[in-house]
């Protein structure tokens, strides 16, 4: 039987504009609170050194690490101010996956996971070495640097690891970033100067790109994961490496300001790009490498973290518009019916993340030809002004 998709959007006002909170590392000077929306740098949290920053998954919380003071700062999303603290020793945080979890290095190597509602170390296991956590999107996996190899670390019961052999350093930039499925990993390796894709699921090196001309730091994927973008402070470029094929395509000159670790925009299409020795941050169109912004925020920043939640651009008000996706399942055409001719993007992906096809379109229906695609599962990203407004899944038979 085939069914018709009826997706329920509302629609956005245009007069109220809504903060994006970030936050970045600092020295000395404390973190900076930084309107993302506007792109300014709203004032300090703080004072002292933090090294490490991350956004509560569940919770209006930022958290972050000092190793100067031996604390876990908890702080408020909306007042951008120090709610509480918990004395312990961490050197790497990440909190993106689970409900009031934050997954920490700690002291001796070892890996923690804190419960940050009671503030209590609920496990831990040693993995030397390791550092540079990130977390698989959608499944239970920490990825954590070591020289020579990365663990990847089930935390589905306990936190039980295995070393995958890699020619990486430990403090390669911030370690593996993922497509948005979690399907494909990515990491820059200093040691071999180049860019390396590994299968998520299999847990195995698949590809690698040619040597780099000069130290790679930090890799980052696009939205639409059909690019690789690697920063090198030392040159003061920021090179783009097409994700499917691993072939360096082209670069952004980054000016004066050295290229450190590289972000990508929760919901908007931008690089967020962190100049430590520039006390700045500068913000990159992913599509055209155009610079968008640049602006100071506090001292010696290496770390940024976007608030999870309702931080959306506009708000919502009452009415809705209905998108038409049909016919579901499909095997020769997938049709799509708007209500109103709005300039949108309709982006499909596979299952491994990849963005396969993307239509750009200004009338109120358009037509997918899906005559060429293997059977299988597929999803749509509907963008509207660089930011996707609803995802689908729907099938080819």
């Amino acid at each position: 039987m085939k069914h018709i998709f009826t997706i329920i959007i509302t629609s956005l006002a245009l007069n109220t504009v809504r903060a994006q909170p970030v936050i970045s590392s600092g020295f000395v000077t404390g973190m900076a609170a930084i309107n993302g929306t506007t792109y300014t740098h709203t004032g300090n949290i703080g004072l002292g050194n933090y090294q490490f920053v991350c956004a509560s998954k569940n919770e209006p919380r930022f958290f972050a690490s000092s190793f100067t003071t031996q604390q876990l700062y908890f702080i408020d999303v909306a007042t951008s101010a120090i709610i509480d603290s918990m004395a312990v020793n961490l050197y790497d945080i990440t909190a993106m996956n689970e409900n009031s979890t934050l997954f920490a290095v700690g002291d001796n190597d070892e890996m923690y996971r804190i419960n940050t509602a009671t503030k209590a170390i609920v496990d831990s296991a040693n993995f030397p070495s390791i550092h540079m956590l990130s977390e698989r999107p959608g499944e239970k996996e920490i990825w954590g640097l070591a020289d020579g190899k990365i663990y990847i670390i089930d935390y589905t019961s306990g936190l039980s690891g295995t070393p995958l052999n890699m020619p990486v350093s430990s403090f390669d930039g911030l370690g593996a970033r993922f497509t948005t499925g979690g399907s494909l990993a990515y990491l820059s390796s200093s040691v071999t100067n180049k860019l390396y894709k590994v299968d998520a699921a299999t847990k195995t090196v698949i590809d690698s790109s040619a040597a780099m001309p000069v130290t790679p730091y930090t890799a980052e994927v696009s939205h639409d994961s059909s690019k690789v973008f690697v920063s090198s402070p030392n040159a003061f470029v920021i090179y783009i490496f097409n994700a499917a094929t691993m072939a360096l395509t082209d670069s952004i000159n980054t000016g004066t300001r050295e290229p450190f670790e590289l972000y990508r925009h929760p919901s908007r299409q931008e690089l967020w790009v962190v100049n430590h020795f520039k006390d700045s941050l500068t913000v990159y169109d992913e599509n055209t490498g155009a610079l968008i912004t640049a602006f100071d925020i506090s001292s010696s920043p290496h770390f940024l973290a976007f608030a999870s939640g309702a931080t959306s651009v506009r708000n919502m008000v009452p009415g809705a518009e209905q998108i038409l996706v049909f016919p579901n399942p499909a095997s020769e055409t997938l049709n799509i019916v708007m209500a109103d001719d709005k300039a949108r993007s309709l982006l499909l992906y596979d299952t491994y993340g990849r963005c396969i096809r993307r239509v750009d379109i200004n009338t109120r229906q358009a037509t997918f030809d899906i005559s060429g695609l293997a059977k299988g599962t597929y999803f749509m990203a509907i963008l509207q002004d660089h930011r996707t407004i609803k995802t689908l899944t729907w099938t080819k038979e």
